[in-house]
């Protein structure tokens, strides 16, 4: 079997050829792209995930003035690409392989402790979200940065989800109202200058700007040689031309909008401290919000002091919510994982999940002891008592600001899941399972299960457990040691979260254009006239 730099290397090559931008756009689009009918039904198995398209992305910005031959047949060659990304792949399972001589702890702790085993699992696991739930979350999570925005660049919230909407929905109609061939594909996702879009808001063009390259004055990811390195493509997923802008994956300029101005923020001297508190307090602040839309606001509590006597503070629990003798507590965290754990580096990758969920497990499960036993007062931050009846089953949730690649193998990594573990979820996770567990019992039974059978469950992502909840495929049969769930059982919510989202999205969007006129340039960015364009 040939090594990764082996691999690479031939890829590096082919990424040197004139036209391997409209090779990606081929690939992007027939492994990402879907019809409504099959949106939840593709076999992710055999296709190429998001982050291999970006990857494939970063070769391209890395080459893109190489011009060392041209790629003659995309279809063929995209087949070769797809090949080679699997090859890829298949260098890193050598480091699963479970050696005899070795116990489950100490198989675990070689996992935790080798790079490539990091590497692999952040790299190849899912987006962690839907692309129209990171810009739904933006104007939640900068509410307190908007001005900073405004004043460093010129930049208000609303345009910001205004434009993705835009972009969206207009390249949904691109999609079922034209025909693209392999070689022209690339049209599809490029915006013309000229367009109604910056026809309506002129501003969508300097927000567009800030998170472009221009090939034409500079060259990017110099050091891009391993899928851990820090790829600029993921911060910068526009392409400027002369005259129009390419957006080979725009669910990566989603990803963007809602993470780029957080580092923005740390650029900043003067406004790096505000920035780290505001993201603490909106962290809170987006979970109540999520739980106060599904559950009544008496029975949840934020920023409880549990009290072990006046002088001594067990713990501090950001939010709990109770409802006869059951507790849930919520600790939530706004801990990124950092570019460092990405690249594999072992001790910042331990570092960063302790940050984000060792900390807070800790945290949630410390004052149970005395919660159950009446031991302990709890008190709001403003010094008020609360009282609340006494437990008999508690159980609680780590939740993190952002999307944190495959918790449920991370987890696995640090804890002996047969004794006792977190459950963690992202706040988009968090969004997606309170559609379906929307009242507090069904919350309450689906976390009892899920502890129940903590140390025989398999599953990259929380929302596949729920999924297999929800369809009555999680109960504890005594005859199986181990289940495994994969992500196919998250698609479902494919058809029944994601397109509601996406209609709800559309209305947005046909009341952004509702204005436009027949000689106004087209909205989809074509660069025509409306009335010979998608007016036709």
């Amino acid at each position: 079997m040939r090594n990764y730099n082996q691999v690479f290397n031939d890829l590096e090559n082919i990424s040197k050829k004139k036209n391997f931008l409209k090779t990606v756009i081929y690939l992007s689009h027939i492994n990402l792209n879907s019809t409504t009918e099959n949106i939840n039904k593709r076999d992710f198995q055999i296709l190429l995930n998001e982050n291999e398209i970006t990857f494939l992305l970063g070769l391209c910005l890395k080459n893109s003035n190489k011009n060392q031959g041209v790629i003659t047949d995309i279809k063929s060659e995209g087949a070769r690409i797809h090949i080679l990304m699997n090859e890829l792949h298949s260098t890193f399972l050598e480091n699963f392989t479970v050696k005899e001589s070795l116990t489950s702890e100490d198989f675990h702790n070689s996992q935790r402790n080798n790079p490539e085993v990091l590497k692999e699992i952040i790299f190849y696991s899912g987006t962690g979200a839907y692309d129209l739930q990171y810009t739904e979350f933006i104007a939640e999570k900068y509410a307190l940065d908007e001005d900073w925005l405004i004043k460093k660049h010129n930049i208000k919230l609303n345009e910001v989800i205004d434009l993705y909407t835009h972009i969206k929905i207009a390249l949904n109609i691109k999609i079922n109202k034209y025909k693209f061939s392999t070689e022209n594909l690339i049209d599809l996702y490029t915006i013309d200058f000229n367009s109604y879009l910056f026809e309506l808001n002129p501003n969508f063009r300097n927000i567009l700007n800030l998170f472009s390259v221009d090939l034409s004055f500079q060259e990017y990811n110099l050091s891009f040689k391993d899928i851990g390195d820090y790829n600029e493509f993921k911060t910068k997923p526009v392409i400027k031309t002369q005259n129009s802008y390419i957006i080979p994956l725009p669910s990566l300029l989603a990803t963007a909008l809602n993470e780029n101005f957080f580092y923005w923020m740390l650029e900043d001297d003067d406004y790096k401290k505000t920035a780290l508190n505001n993201r603490g307090i909106v962290a809170e602040k987006i979970v109540f919000n999520s739980l106060k839309k599904k559950f009544p606001e008496n029975i949840i509590l934020c920023d409880v002091l549990v009290k072990q006597s006046r002088e001594i503070t067990l713990t501090d629990l950001d939010i709990l919510m109770q409802k006869d003798d059951k507790l849930i507590i919520f600790q939530i965290k706004s801990k990124k994982l950092t570019q460092l754990s990405k690249q594999g580096n072992v001790e910042r990758y331990k570092k960063d999940f302790e940050q984000a969920i060792t900390q807070a497990y800790e945290q949630a499960i410390k004052p149970y002891f005395h919660l159950y036993n009446e031991k302990c007062k709890l008190l709001l931050k403003s010094g008020k008592e609360i009282k609340i009846e006494r437990p008999n089953k508690i159980h609680s949730l780590c939740i993190v600001l952002d999307s944190f690649p495959s918790l449920n193998s991370h987890i696995r990594l640090f804890y002996n899941v047969n004794k006792e573990a977190p459950i963690a979820l992202s706040i988009f996770d968090l969004d997606t399972l309170l559609q379906y567990l929307d009242n507090f019992d069904t919350l309450f039974d689906y976390l009892s299960i899920r502890n129940e059978m903590m140390g025989k469950l398999f599953s990259e992502e929380e929302i596949s457990l729920v999924q297999a909840f929800i369809s009555k495929k999680l109960t504890n049969r005594k005859e199986f040691d181990y289940m495994f769930f994969d992500n196919s059982f998250a698609q479902q919510f494919d058809k029944t979260y994601y397109l509601p989202l996406l209609s709800k999205h559309n209305k947005i969007f046909h009341q952004l254009i509702k204005n436009i006129q027949p000689t106004n340039y087209c909205f989809c960015g074509s660069g025509k006239i409306f009335k010979d364009c998608c007016q036709l």
